[in-house]
């Protein structure tokens, strides 16, 4: 790897690796007779002398583990720089963020964030540099239970794709093991403050009317701008061909994770293996029969997101017949008589299809209509609210519609009208559903699969920023 002012440094890799397992070995033994030791002074009435001693002894391991999971972390950043085409980034700043990063994930793990920062520009992104990559926080897993260890690496790529961790023309790549890599696909950038066209200052194409909405009405990457940059800016940092990838991605990230998985040249012989793909808030049944079959999927659905539901209720019909109304505009333009009777039909055709949608939503939901009746007749605003709620939003309930698919949709909370990732956060957090945890179980077995040996302590990940700002 190349440092600073023309020098270049170099680290053995497998000596280092040994190195981690001897050290956490040597940790674990520690405190092992650091407990021993403790148990036997208390038995005969002399712990309290000895605290002072026993709180060293303890500092003493904690940090040997630290050390340990620093020359991990960075054996890892040099391995990723090098399998990606980037600088490896070891600066002095980033060598001491790392330092503090391990000791801080031995002393108070966590499934987020640390509390240690890494340094992300404060501009949201920039017009150029597609494809370019930059180091970001890395991902420490430390569960032992496979479960625990699926949900941990979920539970972090959820709360990335909200973070500072991924700028707005940006999706991040986290190189696991050899032959193993998480994708993480954060949604659009201006669902709360639609623009049309691309944002002037970063041309991300994480956009909502450019790319989101054409993406909505196909389960096709060639339909996805998204999707095409991912697949190209994987090739272009050379993630190998024929590896395993995890996807995790929110709304329309999620689309993208499931567009992905369902190209037969991006999840097949020679492109790369899509084993697992977390969607979140994203209206994600059209495209679930398309998906591969050896890929596992996890849909998960706030009952109150408003953006689901919208897309939901006559999801086909609503969108062609907005897409033939843009057309029809177009051809009035052009005077295009053909056109403009083409996209007439159009229109018609779709608004029946979506008066048969809504009509057939309200007899799948009847009860909760009857509800809102039945209170009007007896006064009751209580259940006239509850009816109401009930009808414009999902039903909760784990299902599985085919072999290795799972959709929960959960009662959540409405932050940013249901669909922050913060309320995904507080079910994944605490969910103990068979079928979800079963996926989180083989999540989390491939990615124990991939850890150097039981010794040599957490899972750890190096993670970089992809540009994808649109040419």
């Amino acid at each position: 790897m190349g440092g600073a002012a023309g020098q270049t440094l170099s680290i053995d890799i497998d000596r280092s690796r040994r190195a981690v397992r001897t050290w956490v070995a040597w940790a674990d033994e520690l405190d092992r007779a650091r407990t021993g030791t403790a148990r036997e002074l208390d038995d005969v009435g002399l712990a309290g002398f000895s605290t002072l001693a026993l709180g060293r002894w303890a500092s003493g391991s904690a940090e040997l583990a630290a050390v340990a999971l620093f020359l991990q972390l960075v054996a890892d950043q040099v391995e990723a720089a090098d399998a990606l085409g980037l600088p490896a980034g070891l600066d002095r700043s980033f060598v001491e963020r790392l330092l503090a990063f391990a000791r801080s994930s031995v002393r108070t793990p966590s499934n987020a964030c640390s509390s240690v920062t890494f340094p992300v520009a404060v501009a949201d992104g920039d017009r150029g540099g597609t494809y370019d990559g930059e180091v970001r926080e890395p991902y420490v897993l430390g569960a032992d239970r496979a479960v625990e260890l699926g949900r941990e690496f979920i539970l972090r790529a959820t709360t990335d794709t909200a973070s500072s961790q991924i700028r707005a023309d940006e999706f991040l790549v986290v190189r696991l093991a050899d032959g193993l890599y998480g994708v993480v696909l954060p949604g659009v950038t201006d669902l709360s403050d639609p623009d049309f066209g691309l944002d002037p200052l970063h041309r991300s194409v994480r956009d909502l009317d450019q790319f989101a909405y054409p993406s909505s009405r196909s389960t096709r990457v060639a339909d996805n701008r998204y999707a095409e940059m991912i697949a190209e800016g994987l090739a272009a940092r050379g993630v190998p061909p024929g590896s395993e990838l995890v996807i995790v991605g929110h709304s329309y990230g999620a689309d993208t994770a499931l567009d992905l998985a369902a190209d037969e040249h991006f999840n097949g012989e020679g492109g790369f293996r899509v084993t697992h793909v977390a969607a979140l808030g994203y209206h994600s049944a059209p495209q679930l029969p398309d998906v591969r079959p050896w890929t596992q999927v996890l849909v998960v659905q706030n009952r109150v997101d408003a953006a689901i539901i919208a897309e939901a209720v006559g999801h086909g019909h609503v969108v062609e017949g907005f897409e033939a109304r843009r057309s029809l505009v177009d051809d009035l333009i052009d005077r295009d008589p053909l056109g403009t009777a083409w996209n007439l039909g159009k229109i018609g055709y779709h608004s029946v299809g979506a008066a048969f949608a809504a009509v057939e939503h309200t007899v799948d939901r009847s009860s909760d209509l009857a509800e809102v009746v039945v209170g009007a007749a007896i006064h009751d605003p209580g259940m006239m609210v509850d009816g109401a709620t009930d009808f414009v939003t999902l039903r909760p309930g784990v299902d599985q519609p085919r072999d290795g698919q799972v959709v929960a949709v959960f009662d959540g909370g409405g932050d940013g009208f249901g669909h922050d990732q913060s309320n995904y956060l507080d079910y994944l957090t605490a969910v103990d559903d068979p079928a979800v945890t079963s996926f989180l179980g083989s999540l989390g077995r491939d990615i124990a699969a991939g850890r150097d040996a039981p010794a040599a302590g957490p899972t750890t990940g190096s993670a970089w920023a992809i540009d994808v700002s649109v040419p």
